[in-house]
């Protein structure tokens, strides 16, 4: 099942596919694997409020970080901001002492706070995440998207310092580079 439903998700069936994982859930509910794949069918089919139901559902079966990760990155991106919010602040007091985990949850939340309208809680939550991670160019990115985000010379030196880093992934450098022109654009401003 697990094979037929990952042959028409990528063949863009997305009806045959949850058709198939529904059977299969059916037979062996706590399947993960099967629960995950079901979610990319619900939204590769539009269903997104499904999709997020159903990632809800995983985090009864599996309390871990990864499956409440899964939650909160679709509630970002179907726009749950609230819930989102409110599941970052509950997987932030699960990650604990794991610097990785708490960096990435302080990024999503300052990405929710800026949607929300919260720019100063948006601002210090990038921070966090840089304090825990100096090398997240996404949240030197989400400062410098700010618009009226005034970097410091700490900030500018730290920027120039992941850019010089070795084995900076393209991307990274990037949006490391973005950020570092918006830091000097704005030194003067």
């Amino acid at each position: 099942i697990f094979t037929l439903g990952h042959l028409c998700l990528s063949a863009g069936d997305s009806d045959a596919a949850l058709e198939l994982l529904d059977l299969g859930l059916e037979t062996s509910p706590a399947d993960l694997a099967l629960r995950a794949m079901h979610i990319g069918a619900l939204e590769q089919a539009a269903r997104y409020r499904d999709a997020i139901a159903a990632a809800q559902q995983i985090t009864r079966l599996d309390p871990g970080f990864d499956a409440k990760w899964r939650e909160i990155t679709l509630l970002l991106r179907y726009g749950q901001n609230e819930d989102a919010l409110k599941a970052c602040d509950r997987l932030d007091a699960m990650a604990g002492l794991n610097a990785s985990h708490k960096a990435a949850i302080a990024m999503v939340r300052a990405q929710l706070l800026r949607i929300l309208g919260d720019r100063n809680e948006s601002i210090g939550a990038f921070q966090q995440s840089l304090e825990l991670n100096p090398a997240n160019a996404n949240a030197w990115w989400g400062l410098a998207d700010l618009k009226t985000y005034k970097f410091t010379d700490q900030d500018r030196a730290a920027l120039e310092k992941l850019m010089a880093r070795p084995g900076l992934h393209p991307q990274e450098k990037c949006m490391a580079a973005f950020a570092l022109a918006k830091a000097e654009e704005r030194k003067d401003a």
